[in-house]
């Protein structure tokens, strides 16, 4: 059982010696709880349908049967609450903005310092983004060779919840007539709200009315 204040972790990649030197690193710090550990996708959304749900999911990238972008998206649908860290061995700048468009709040490369990986694990369990140095200067490097200016984030991708939470939101609906009509909680709605406000970078409800309407959702 999670003792109060820690936050509690699952940690999903497909090398179980990787899980256990994650484990190992992990458990040194007393803040942190891990509640479990899987090897694949598929094991992770299974069992974060039955509960608990921990604050962190530490996921690896690149895994067979489902690899973390399609798991990190699912998590994004259906798991809102849930922070997802990316924690991967792959450098290249459109995958990490690949996984970061599928909701993933941070991103950090296995070769980075165990303090690191446990300062990003605190960052995004507080709401907050988190990415590497190398993983920024990826990411940094692949927009210009897009051409696109540095100051500008990876392009923004809603999933269809968020697109239908949104589009209800530019409505004027209110929290509780949303989480009836989606047969969903208030408490989700309003984590959905918080993760769009966020995600698209504005500053309020009227940040995302403004948004909906430029993108056509009303």
């Amino acid at each position: 059982m999670t003792t109060p204040g820690n936050i509690s972790l699952i940690l999903v990649d497909d090398h179980q010696v990787v899980l256990d030197g994650l484990s190992a690193v992990l458990g040194t710090d007393p803040a942190l709880e891990i509640l479990r550990t899987f090897t694949s996708g598929t094991q992770c959304l299974s069992a974060l349908a039955g509960g608990p749900l921990p604050q962190v999911v530490v996921m690896d990238v690149q895994m067979p049967e489902m690899d973390g972008y399609t798991l990190c998206e699912a998590m994004t649908e259906q798991f809102p609450e849930v922070a997802v860290l990316a924690l991967s061995m792959n450098s290249s700048g459109p995958e990490i903005r690949r996984m970061l468009q599928a909701g993933a709040k941070g991103y950090v490369l296995k070769e980075a310092p165990k303090d690191e990986l446990i300062r990003a694990i605190k960052a995004v369990a507080q709401g907050q983004n988190f990415y590497s140095a190398g993983a920024t200067q990826a990411v940094m490097h692949s927009l210009q060779g897009d051409g696109v200016p540095v100051s500008a984030g990876p392009p923004v991708r809603l999933t269809p919840r968020e697109k239908e939470i949104l589009k209800l939101i530019a409505n004027e609906r209110s929290t509780p007539e949303i989480a009836e009509e989606l047969s969903i909680s208030e408490n989700t709605v309003e984590t959905h709200r918080k993760n769009l406000i966020s995600k698209l970078q504005v500053r309020n409800l009227a940040g995302l009315v403004k948004y909906a309407v430029q993108e056509g959702l009303v």
